[in-house]
């Protein structure tokens, strides 16, 4: 029974990593992966006189984070981050050759709200899985105009102030002097439309047609974040033993 209830207490000792209430900081970059999954895909448009295409192209996210140890298995994050979402839009003429592009971005900032999950896997190597949501707050519309002054953009914000449902899983290496290394992977998915984006395409000197179409902004990351090193006993797994 003693020796039972000795190694419940180290198999509980191995996926406990962090100090409870133990506050650390951190800073992030993570770019944004064009990708056709998760509702954002390219968006085609077409009538009789031209086809349009809206493509999502690469575009980052940085900040800075706040995390929290809640208990020695849960952590509670937050921070700030500026998010620049990059989009192109080409217009490919049904009745001449008059064809036009552009591109334009579309930024906000966000304040994550997440709850993290721990798992240890070696004596500094981590595994988190997280979930959550996101405050975010969209500055200003946005417009553009193509290079051959065919085309143009006009993206309306949905709201000043939007929610998003936030994602995460990755990797963390923490050191006792250096502070902590992490890789993972995010996806950002809005609760509402991120804008409204109406196109104009001139086709003639004084002829044009015109779209609109809701752009949902949903996104994922390749997530590269350091933590500074903190004042923080590392526990010993199962794996030392």
């Amino acid at each position: 029974m003693r020796s039972i209830t000795f190694l419940t207490l180290l198999l509980i000792s191995s996926f406990s990593f962090a100090q409870k209430g133990l506050t650390s900081f951190g800073l992030q970059f993570k770019p944004i992966v064009p990708v056709s999954y998760f509702n954002a895909g390219p968006v085609n448009l077409s009538d009789s006189i031209v086809n349009i295409e809206i493509k999502q192209k690469p575009g980052y996210s940085m900040g800075m984070i706040i995390r929290h140890n809640v208990t020695n298995l849960i952590s509670f994050e937050t921070g700030i981050n500026y998010v620049r979402r990059n989009y192109s839009i080409e217009a490919k003429s049904k009745i001449n050759t008059l064809d036009d592009q552009l591109e334009f971005g579309f930024v906000n900032y966000e304040i994550p709200l997440q709850a993290l999950v721990y798992v240890q896997l070696s004596r500094s190597l981590f595994m988190n899985v997280s979930s959550g949501i996101g405050l975010n707050a969209y500055p200003s519309h946005v417009i553009s105009f193509g290079e051959n002054l065919l085309l143009e953009q006009l993206s309306l914000r949905g709201r000043i102030i939007g929610l998003s449902y936030l994602a995460n899983i990755g990797f963390e290496y923490k050191t006792e002097e250096k502070g902590n290394f992490y890789l993972g992977a995010s996806l950002v998915t809005p609760l509402s439309p991120l804008t409204q984006t109406q196109i104009k395409y001139e086709y003639q000197n004084t002829s044009f047609t015109e779209f609109t179409s809701f752009l949902n902004g949903n996104y994922i990351t390749i997530d590269l974040r350091y933590f500074f090193a903190a004042r923080e006993r590392m526990t010993p797994s199962l794996l030392e033993l």
